[in-house]
């Protein structure tokens, strides 16, 4: 049994205070070195109303006040030891290893999508930050924590302000209660290992993210302003493999490295035999670059300790006047640094990333295996030197990617070209379908719309045409799915498909039990084609899925490609991936993406391989060849086709609601100003007959200045939110009865399910007019009995005025998807205790002075609004 007294004494002898009891735990907090401590008491496993969303939504909050948090589970005494050892383990550091340990899969090796929770992640990013900024996150990002096990990271984030770890999760893979103490204890260790590095955790699940205001909110206030964010280092671009093998001198070795930078090739790889003198290569390399450019800083990286203290001990022989070190994290006063492999996969990220200007790889056919890609895409050198003896044990390639032409981060394309998932071969299927009255919101089509535009029979038919047309006989083992607008969307492909003889079954997240079904017969054959409504499940993986059939158009460049990642992965006998892309009817210059548009490829040939003029050789058959040679034989035309990416043009502008946002108004008087003339637009877009109005980002203190508005922030917001409440503008009473009924059911983040506020705002009203016979002055809706017993009715009312007011200014949002109203994140997390007191004693006397003198003159009781009072209030 774990003494909670003891711990509390415990952590209060090393400078621990209590400052928050939870029903899961404890928090204490460290003020003097802005450190943060959660500890998990056993209710944490066993509570069945604690939801995922409560612990990261917390922790989240915490994470972001305190510059490091550790969180620990504490079941028994025994785990009292463990907490303070790793604890003084964790600020003081921990020691050199030989070895990195293998620690789960290596996705980045593995997968080029994301899986859905990460889609939305990313799709939210660039929503907040603009897709100029989308390789600045390292997808799977690779991380050795305290145990010296490699880990995977979802996201990370190099920033100049700091570095930042996303972990998205969910309620069945991450929540204690789910997963037992032993998965939990190493999914803190993870979490504690980065904090002590210098990383701050953030973590969001998918009732977390569901709430898009909220979540963007967050990102921009966790992860702080885009102009801090490192992207990823793209100049190695260019960079060349060559092999070298010495055979009679080193000097032969050190004039070829010479020519080949002469040419611009500055990676280089020298393979010579065991004895040969490898380190003398590097040795006067550095030596020779030192004297053309004597600020130059090298690091050499090696396999082991053994390794480290003898290179050290000859550059110290060989070039006396060089300063060596071990420890670049915290000397200024060196020449060269010698660590091992594995220590720099511990710190790199502590150096600076253009600190040396030359890294040489000793015993470089470790390289892949160590998971030294990330620390070599992370610095910035210009000269790249890798030398090896034994380059045949590894696989030769690997090698290559290492020290060859690559980018920083593996695009589709270049994984497409290296082989590492199946070619891709095209089919645009053109409908007669038109999108042109379709809404766009500034980032993608209203699902709504599409929903009433795309689902007809004609164009379903269409889809199945193409598909019994073209992918049965030779083909009609193929399995694939078709990614469709809604489930009845999907239901209706489903038919169609089956009508024709083609077994297929539509799925979505809203019958889980009946999508695993369908998934498991997929798996097993007895299904063609799944046709899904929304991403499939998380971690469903298919290699035999040979088709993606894209009937759903978007401008989400992080959907298209997740949905096009179901098929891309390797599979025995899969020869390609066929992409069938519906083309609509657009009318308009802003088109959806395609695949040619993800691709960059401006010409179109059916069944053709995207890549082919790219592409060294076909890795198709012979015999698949002459099928598809049969199959398109009359459609063999080359098409120019219209790649553009709405993303990647306009991605960092803002639009009319991102525009409000920043101005502090509502998107009513934003589109009112622009009609005005007074915020001309930067680019304007006719969609249908509605216009795309997008604006710089860079013009908003101008356009402040401008409209004599003052710049508000979220240090400003407490301070405006009370004067809002100081005017008491009351034209009705509905904003006074609308904030105590919201602080009646509010949660801890501020949120009230909007069901429950109709309920006590209605009732108050109705307790009134039976009380008094009416509610407000004169024909309002309010003094009529049939009004208030409709709910719609007076949702809709309470979301028109008083909701709105405070919607606004930005106070409040509606969370659709989650039917809930909820204060501004930062706003709530600003009002303490006593402020919500305040502004509940400020609604029941204007509550009472409104009644007594301005409407109905009559003076309400307590009686009349306790159904507005939480209990104790």
């Amino acid at each position: 049994m774990l003494d909670v007294d003891l711990l509390t004494r415990s952590l209060a002898s090393r400078g621990y205070r209590r400052v928050e009891t939870l029903r899961t735990g404890i928090v204490y907090d460290h003020p003097s070195c802005s450190t943060c401590l959660i500890v998990d008491l056993p209710p944490i496993l066993t509570l069945q109303d604690f939801h995922y969303v409560d612990y990261t939504a917390h922790q989240n909050a915490l994470a972001a006040k305190y510059d490091r948090l550790f969180r620990f589970l504490c079941l028994e005494g025994g785990d009292l030891e463990t907490l303070l050892q790793e604890l003084q383990m964790f600020c003081e550091g921990e020691q050199d290893r030989e070895k990195v340990l293998s620690f789960g899969p290596n996705r980045t090796e593995q997968d080029i999508d994301p899986t859905p929770p990460e889609g939305l992640f990313e799709d939210g990013f660039l929503e907040a930050f603009g897709a100029v900024h989308r390789d600045a996150l390292h997808f799977q990002f690779g991380y050795v924590d305290y145990e010296w096990k490699r880990r995977y990271l979802d996201f990370a984030l190099v920033t100049r302000n700091g570095n930042f770890a996303i972990e998205l999760n969910g309620e069945t893979y991450h929540h204690p209660r789910a997963i037992g103490a032993a998965r939990y204890r190493s999914q803190l260790f993870k979490q504690n290992s980065l904090f002590a590095d210098g990383f701050k955790v953030f973590r969001w699940s998918l009732a977390g993210m569901a709430d898009r205001t909220r979540f963007l909110d967050e990102l921009r206030r966790f992860l702080g302003p885009s102009e801090a964010f490192l992207h990823k280092s793209l100049v190695k671009l260019g960079r060349a493999v060559e092999t070298f093998s010495l055979l009679e001198h080193q000097e032969d070795a050190l004039e070829y490295i010479s020519e080949l930078r002469r040419e611009g090739r500055n990676a280089v790889l020298v393979v010579q035999p065991t004895g040969t003198g490898k380190t003398e290569i590097f040795l006067e390399d550095f030596r020779r670059l030192k004297e053309l450019t004597p600020a130059l800083r090298a690091l050499v990286i090696v396999p082991s300790r053994a390794l480290r203290e003898q290179t050290l001990e000859r550059f110290r022989e060989r070039l006396p006047g060089i300063r060596c070190s071990d420890d670049f994290g915290h000397r200024t006063d060196y020449d060269v640094c010698v660590q091992t492999s594995a220590f720099m996969l511990r710190h790199y990220h502590e150096c600076d990333r253009e600190e040396f200007g030359y890294i040489v790889v000793d015993e470089a056919q470790h390289a892949p295996a160590a998971g030294l890609r990330a620390v070599l895409e992370y610095f910035n050198p210009a000269n790249l030197l890798g030398v090896t003896a034994t380059p045949d044990r590894l696989d030769q390639k690997k090698l290559e990617d290492l020290f060859g032409e690559y980018e920083s981060v593996l695009s589709l394309k270049d994984a497409i070209l290296r082989g590492l998932v199946a070619p891709i071969r095209c089919f645009r299927v053109k409908s007669n379908i038109d999108l042109s009255e379709v809404r766009f919101n500034g980032r993608d089509y209203v699902k709504s719309d599409l929903q009433r535009t795309l689902v007809v029979p004609s164009r379903d038919q269409l889809i199945v045409n193409v598909l019994v047309k073209y992918f049965g006989g030779a083909f009609a083992a193929k399995q694939g799915v078709v990614f469709c607008v809604s489930l009845q969307h999907a239901e209706r492909v489903a038919k169609a498909l089956n009508r024709h003889g083609i077994p297929a079954q539509a799925v979505s997240g809203a019958d889980p039990s009946r999508a695993q079904q369908a998934l498991e017969a997929y798996r097993k054959g007895k299904l063609r084609f799944l046709c899904a409504c929304d991403l499939l499940t998380e971690g469903w993986d298919s290699p035999q899925t040979s088709i993606v059939v894209m009937a759903r158009p978007t401008f989400s460049q992080v959907l298209y490609t997740q949905q096009l990642g179901r098929g891309t992965r390797l599979c025995e006998g899969k020869e390609a991936l066929y992409v069938v892309d519906v083309v609509d009817n657009y009318a308009t210059r802003l088109q959806p993406l395609s695949l040619h548009a993800v691709l960059g490829v401006g010409w179109y040939q059916p069944f053709a391989n995207v890549l082919m003029s790219e592409v060294v050789s076909e890795r198709l058959p012979l015999g698949e060849l002459e099928i598809l040679d049969g199959l398109y034989e009359g459609v063999r035309a080359i098409e120019e086709i219209n790649v553009f990416n709405y993303e990647n043009a306009y991605g960092h502008l803002l639009n009319e609601e991102q525009l409000a946002r920043e101005l502090f108004v509502s998107t009513g008087t934003v589109t009112r100003w622009v009609k005005q003339g007074k915020i001309p637009p930067d680019q304007v877009f006719s969609f249908g007959r509605r216009e795309i109005r997008l604006f710089e980002p860079a013009r908003l203190p101008s356009i402040r200045q401008d409209l004599g508005l003052k710049e508000h922030d979220e240090e400003t917001r407490r301070e405006d939110f009370f004067e809002l409440l100081e005017q008491r503008d009351y034209t009705f009473s509905y904003k006074i009865v609308f904030l105590l009924s919201f602080l009646k059911h509010a949660n801890d983040r501020g949120e009230a399910a909007l069901p429950d506020l109709v309920g006590t705002y209605a009732g108050f009203y109705r307790t009134l007019l039976d009380q008094h016979g009416r509610c407000e002055a004169g024909a309002n809706p309010y003094n009529r009995p049939e009004f208030l017993a409709d709910p719609a009715a007076v949702q809709r009312s309470l979301l028109q005025n008083p909701f709105e007011k405070f919607e606004r200014k930005r106070f409040m949002y509606h969370c659709k998807d989650l039917n809930y109203l909820a204060f501004d994140p930062f706003l709530w997390s600003r009002l303490e205790a006593p402020d919500k007191q305040k502004v509940r004693a400020q609604m029941v006397e204007d509550l009472k002075d409104y009644f007594r003198e301005r409407s109905v003159a009559v003076e309400i009781t307590e009686q009349d609004f306790a159904s507005l009072l939480a209990p104790g209030a």
